[in-house]
């Protein structure tokens, strides 16, 4: 990569790894920092505290123009990660400055001195710049000369009262539902409108045809509010004789009453029947029987039916033998609030001492003797210089069996048996004597 001297916006890339096993590492961004040596000087912090992580262990740094003004940088990353190694890609660089040939490297097209702004043509571009201020600050100071000024539009707008002589208020224009017109010019070929009469327009086959059809409808024959019939109407006694006075062989119409009373006047007189009719008495004669039937001729079977059908006639109890059975609701037992006024012991229970309960709770502690404790609560006890039972024991199995890392740095960390979490951080020299031991026993 090519770092360019003296240059903001720049990037150095580093790489991480497990020097346990040589694998990239990711995810360590926050605990990966560096330094860089310009020229051979002093170690100085890079500004970009934390890198960028990019992918597969690869980091990268921002760096300042400060941090390239060198022309040989070092830079020296390092993660507080045990077990974990970072180096510089590359590890030191030569810087390239900036000047034409270098940028010409970097571009399809080469750029030539004459296409570079020079002293000469910076300095026509001031002039004119400060010209142009200039004039902008004296259309500032001179708005008002803005009013005389050519080459705007000029056109100077009616005056109030050339535009009051060409219009007029509202109030003045013509109200079609309430002004009125004065006078009505007809056209050629109309009659002047007076009144009713309206004007027709001459021709045979036109409004005078109408007119002389409309003419010949006879008066009389006229109903309405404008031409009301003036005749005296019929009394109802002269309706009512003219209804029932029609003859019955004028009514043929199917459904109405004419010719129902014409159906009504066909039936035969014979079949008619009185209270002495033969009709008649053979009819209660039957009527009879049914009755016979129901009572019997002696009057058993209705006495037979009135015990079977008859009313209940039992007796209800009168309410002072009511109440002698029953009493009122406040007299039953409350097992809220009425106490028991004796209570007879069926037996005594001498054994089972250590029954529980919230109505009658023994007071008495149990015999523990021979109850055997639980494995939690056994892993749970002791104290091992301050660790329970479970506690002292994943440490050991840590320390025993867990997976060890950093024995070749300061740092050792041993694993828990399940490799959940590091059980032991140790602090060592490079003998690896122990200097500070950091332990984990929960969970």
């Amino acid at each position: 990569m090519s770092l360019y001297k003296n240059t903001a916006s720049q990037k150095w890339i580093v790489f991480a790894f497990n020097v346990s096993d040589n694998e990239p590492l990711a995810g360590d961004a926050a605990n990966i920092t560096g330094n860089l040596r310009l020229d051979g000087g002093v170690a100085d912090a890079i500004d970009d505290v934390n890198p960028t992580e990019l992918e597969d262990g690869y980091y990268a740094f921002d760096l300042t123009q400060a941090e390239t003004n060198a022309d040989l940088i070092l830079i020296a990353p390092a993660s507080s990660t045990a077990s974990i190694k970072v180096i510089g890609v590359p590890g030191a660089q030569y810087t390239t400055p900036i000047t034409l040939a270098a940028i010409n490297a970097e571009c399809d097209t080469a750029i030539t001195d004459a296409a570079l702004a020079t002293a000469a043509n910076l300095a026509t571009v001031d002039t004119n710049v400060d010209a142009i201020l200039v004039d902008s600050n004296d259309l500032q100071a001179n708005q008002g000369s803005w009013l005389t000024a050519t080459g705007f539009n000029t056109v100077v707008p009616p005056s109030v009262a050339q535009f009051n002589a060409r219009t007029r208020l509202d109030a003045d224009y013509f109200s079609w539902a309430t002004d009125t017109v004065a006078t009505v010019t007809t056209l050629t070929g109309h009659t002047a409108q007076t009144g009713d009469s309206f004007a027709i327009v001459n021709g045979a086959s036109g409004s005078v045809a109408t007119k002389t059809v409309v003419d010949a409808i006879p008066t009389t024959a006229m109903r309405g509010t404008d031409s009301a019939y003036t005749g005296t109407p019929p009394t109802a006694a002269a309706v009512a004789d003219a209804v029932w006075d029609e003859l019955q062989s004028a009514h043929v119409t199917v459904g109405s009453f004419g010719i129902i009373a014409s159906e009504i006047a066909a039936i035969p007189t014979t079949a008619m029947r009185g209270t002495d009719s033969a009709a008649t008495a053979a009819s209660l004669a039957t009527a009879q029987l049914d009755l016979d039937t129901i009572t019997g001729t002696d009057g058993v079977t209705l006495a037979t039916a009135q015990a079977l059908y008859a009313p209940n006639t039992v007796v209800p109890p009168s309410v002072a033998q009511f109440n002698a059975r029953t009493r009122l609701d406040a007299d039953y037992f409350s097992w809220a609030t009425d106490a028991v006024a004796t209570v007879t012991t069926v037996g005594t229970t001498t054994t089972n001492t250590d029954m529980r309960g919230t109505d009658s709770a023994n007071t008495v502690v149990p015999d523990a003797a021979g109850v055997a404790p639980t494995a939690a609560e056994i892993m749970a006890a002791g104290d091992v210089d301050g660790f329970t039972l479970e506690e002292a024991m994943k440490l050991c199995l840590a320390g025993l069996a867990g997976k060890l890392s950093g024995a070749a740095g300061v740092t050792v960390t041993i694993q828990a048996a399940d490799d959940s979490k590091a059980r032991i951080t140790a602090t060592v020299d490079s003998d690896g004597n122990r200097s500070a031991v950091t332990l984990d026993a929960a969970g």
